[in-house]
């Protein structure tokens, strides 16, 4: 179907194809060449009644031709950035039933409408793969139940993107899958051109969602790669405590189609675990100290994820690192997950160390969990005592090596893998798993690398990605049983 934003984003269709050719090189220089031609003209003449001949001396002449100057590098400009007049290519609608991974999802919205201005903007997908990415958004409820959302928007598109920031809507929503009569409202600005608000459902009908008007005052650029963030603050209240909220944010491309319609991007984070279900686990809680023993208890870190930048450790590729706070270790009451299965393997061939791990949501709610923060780390076996020096082997793709996690008796050193995020929801009775491998040098030191991390026991750390722990992080920790 064509929809009202007919023209948008051609090289969003043309992804890899732009992408090869703006990495392509010029042409290069040819070779020289030289041609030369002889032109030979003869004549001849004979004259009637005699044998006289008349002979015409041949001329020669070299050619004319100029020697092929050799080609100019060709350098190929970057394409325009991405925006609301650009080729989107088809638009599909958009409804509350649909769905499209594959897709960005965006807004048409009449541009008349001014700042602050609520209106129904028809619900439609857009390009052939999402534009902007907000999965590194996190959302923290604290103690007298203020909302503080950390917001990001990365630019995941073939190029830039030319975006209007005079109105970026930053929501807290709860449900959001069915049509709301009451358009949410705009509280002000709780910063530069920043709404922060809250709502059960952006739905205005099964076609079409709120959107707040914008004036274009703000034009900026963003890179391909690039990103924005901002803090917005909610006032207690805007997260219910049964509730699963999750962050919407809208942010419009600059300008206008030929149809003079505003197009305005839409990005969901998934929904978090209730504050209930956290507030349960915390509430009957015990402390946990380095001499306990497991019998069959769930064990986890609560870390103070405000924690300074002293925290963090560069993997061996220095790409990623690993946040390691010290944190309170807790035993956890209660069913949350069952079947817990750790085990590891050791493969002297590739020289690797691997640990698969699963879980079965044993509780009566979807739980929420960063798979992208997942690390297993490997303790030596038998256990060291505690002490507060961390000598990391951090080996990158999700797994790391240390003597101990324990600094004191009672307190234990979390290791999350950053700075990626990947939540996903795990219904009751469903099971999460992954995987994770720990390469040592295929050397002279091999054999010994390998008896070394034999003596090693793997634990591994799932972050549960939920509402009700404020400014702090619940790392769990799964062990072999």
């Amino acid at each position: 179907m064509k929809g009202p934003v007919t023209d948008a984003l051609a090289f969003a269709a043309a992804r890899g194809r732009l992408a090869a050719s703006a990495q392509m090189p010029g042409v290069g220089s040819r070779a020289r060449r030289r041609v030369r031609r002889l032109r030979r003209g003869y004549a001849w003449a004979s004259a009637a009644g005699g044998a006289a001949l008349l002979c015409i001396v041949l001329l020669l002449q070299p050619s004319a031709d100029p020697v092929d100057a050799p080609v100019a590098d060709r350098v190929i400009a970057p394409p325009p950035p991405i925006s609301a007049s650009s080729d989107l290519g088809d638009v599909g609608a958009r409804t509350i039933a649909s769905s499209g991974a594959e897709r960005q999802a965006a807004l048409s919205c009449a541009a008349a409408a001014s700042p602050g201005t609520v209106q129904a903007c028809d619900a439609v997908w857009v390009g052939d793969a999402p534009l902007i990415d907000v999965s590194d958004t996190s959302l923290a409820v604290g103690p007298d139940g203020d909302v503080q959302v950390t917001w990001h928007v990365r630019n995941v598109a073939a190029g830039a993107l030319k975006l209007d920031l005079s109105r970026v809507t930053v929501a807290v929503v709860d449900g959001d899958s069915v049509p709301s009569p009451t358009p949410p409202s705009d509280p002000g600005a709780t910063a530069p051109d920043v709404v922060a608000t809250a709502g059960s459902s952006w739905w205005a009908s099964p076609t079409a969602r709120y959107a707040f008007g914008g004036d274009a005052a703000r034009v900026e650029t963003l890179s391909r790669g690039g990103a924005l963030s901002g803090v917005a603050t909610l006032p207690a209240g805007s997260v219910a405590p049964a509730g699963r909220p999750r962050v919407l944010i809208q942010i419009a491309l600059a300008g206008e189609s030929d149809g003079g319609r505003r197009t305005v991007l839409e990005g969901t984070t998934a929904p978090l675990s209730s504050i209930e279900t956290t507030a349960v686990l915390l509430d009957s809680a015990e402390p946990r100290t380095a001499s306990d023993l497991a019998l069959g208890r769930l064990g986890a870190l609560v870390c103070d994820a405000t924690g300074s930048a002293d925290d963090r450790v560069p993997d061996r590729w220095g790409t990623d690192y690993l946040w390691t706070p010290t944190c309170d270790p807790i035993w956890l009451a209660g069913d949350l997950l069952a079947d817990v299965v750790v085990r590891s393997d050791l493969d002297r061939s590739p020289y690797t160390r691997v640990v698969r791990w699963s879980a079965v949501n044993a509780s009566s709610e979807t739980l929420t969990v960063d798979l992208g923060a997942t690390t297993a780390v490997l303790e030596l076996s038998p256990s060291v005592e505690p002490h507060e020096s961390r000598l990391w082997a951090s080996s990158g793709d999700g797994i790391a090596r240390i003597d101990t996690l324990w600094r004191s008796t009672a307190r234990r050193t979390a290791a999350v893998r950053g700075p990626g995020s990947q939540l996903v929801q795990i219904a009751p009775g469903e099971t999460v798993a992954g995987s994770a491998a720990f390469h040592f040098p295929a050397s002279t030191q091999a054999e010994a690398w390998g008896e070394r991390l034999e003596r090693t026991t793997p634990v591994v750390h799932l972050v549960l990605a939920a509402a009700g722990v404020g400014h702090d992080a619940l790392v769990l920790e799964l062990v072999p049983g």
